[in-house]
């Protein structure tokens, strides 16, 4: 029995030991011997305190939260339509249950506590892309606390937030994206969000992207109320920020804009080629195979989740168009040309008449001088230049000259649009 005896109160005197040792540990205990006022602090103004419980003592009153917010980095993924930000955020409150006398303490006038020491504010991006999985918020590490009940803290926290984007004009487009944050768990009337004036949005910390330029960005209150009746509405207080962002275009128009420009230029050379020259189909071959890499290549570079169709995959779209009745408009020009039949004679009566006007020596057709000469061999020349001959290259030359003037007005309205759109 005294065996017995001795384990139990060996057991007991652990048990007490482990239970003063606990106790002086504790920064939320009311009572303690600690020589430190800081740790002394600790434990008279965490004495009994509530995290759980809105810091006001009366429950009609609401949490004023100051707030200010640090952009650092901005990104947006396109193929998700998503603005992903990261934020720095100064907010600022008061709690009425917490309060003391400097000199009282060492002349300690600020501690720094674990959020999980005090009541902090919840805030929640509510356009965030993780609606139903894991939230965008602002991350609250710890907080600071003044003996005259004032709370500062820095939340931060990258939100990712839904954005529709319109492609329309890439590389040029610009985008305005809004991303609402709030609370989830109080009201308008137990939680109140005031911007400071002036000092809304700050942005010496931010840092500027590759990609992206960020145009401008704002910060706004936004109170409403729900409620079927005046007895039920309930307000509800958010704060939007607005960016205004533009993609730095200059690059990609250089590595894609400007081949496009060679391409087209390319297609319009043609008809200035003799027919019978293998340059030519080649050049038309060049062409139609670097539009078809281009819309292939944009084809993987741009999502297609869009509005509208984007507009330079229009033009390029028409532009192959194009090139494609170059290529076949050289093929039916060939065939004219060894035509062995006499052309319409009122054609060639017209042709006749208008070849001494400017608009019609602007064309460049050829003369029978012109053909009798572009032979090397000189038997052949005078066998091939004639009369019939002549007046079916006419034909064929002046369809070459007319079609460069239409497909060049095509283009010029296919730019007007671009720039004007």
């Amino acid at each position: 029995m005294s065996l017995s005896r001795m384990l139990l109160f060996s057991g007991f005197l652990v048990l007490c030991l482990n239970s003063a040792k606990a106790q002086d540990e504790d920064p939320g205990g009311c009572e303690g011997n600690s020589k430190s006022p800081y740790s002394k602090l600790r434990k008279d103004v965490f004495c009994n305190y509530d995290v759980e419980t809105r810091p006001v003592k009366d429950r009609k009153t609401p949490v004023k939260l100051n707030a200010t917010f640090h952009v650092r980095y901005l990104s947006m993924s396109e193929a998700e339509n998503i603005l992903k930000v990261h934020v720095l955020a100064e907010i600022t409150w008061r709690d009425e249950f917490i309060k003391w006398k400097p000199e009282d303490y060492g002349g300690v006038q600020v501690i720094v506590v674990d959020r999980a020491s005090v009541w902090t504010p919840d805030l929640i991006l509510y356009n965030d892309r993780f609606y139903y999985g894991s939230r965008s918020d602002l991350f609250i590490s710890s907080v600071h606390v003044y003996y005259t009940g004032l709370m500062y803290a820095l939340p931060q926290g990258e939100l990712s937030a839904h954005c529709n984007l319109d492609l329309y004009r890439w590389p040029f487009d610009r985008h305005t994206c809004k991303a609402y944050v709030g609370s989830t768990n109080y009201n308008g009337n137990q939680l109140d969000i005031e911007l400071r004036k002036n000092r809304t949005v700050n942005m010496d910390l931010y840092l500027n992207s590759s990609v992206w330029e960020l145009e401008s960005v704002s910060a706004s209150k936004l109170s409403f109320n729900i409620g079927a009746t005046n007895a039920t509405k309930t307000k509800y207080v958010r704060f939007v920020k607005t960016f205004n962002v533009r993609r730095f275009s200059s690059g990609l128009f250089s590595t894609i804009g400007l081949p496009i420009i060679a391409c087209i230029s390319l297609t319009l050379s043609t008809f200035w080629m003799d027919l019978q020259n293998p340059a030519r189909s080649i050049c038309t071959l060049v062409s139609l195979a670097g539009h078809i890499s281009f819309l292939q290549y944009l084809g993987n570079l741009l999502p297609a989740n869009s509005t509208k169709n984007i507009l330079i995959i229009i033009i390029l779209r028409d532009s192959l168009l194009v090139t494609l009745l170059t290529f076949v408009a050289s093929i039916v020009n060939r065939r004219i040309q060894a035509l062995q039949t006499a052309p319409p004679h009122s054609l060639i009566s017209l042709i006749n008449k208008m070849s001494n006007s400017g608009p019609v020596k602007f064309l460049m057709l050829p003369d029978d001088q012109e053909i009798a000469t572009s032979s090397d061999d000189e038997v052949t020349l005078v066998k091939t230049a004639t009369k019939l001959k002549h007046e079916w290259v006419l034909i064929s030359t002046l369809i070459d000259r007319s079609l460069f003037f239409i497909f060049s007005s095509v283009y010029i309205i296919l730019y007007l649009v671009y720039s004007l759109s």
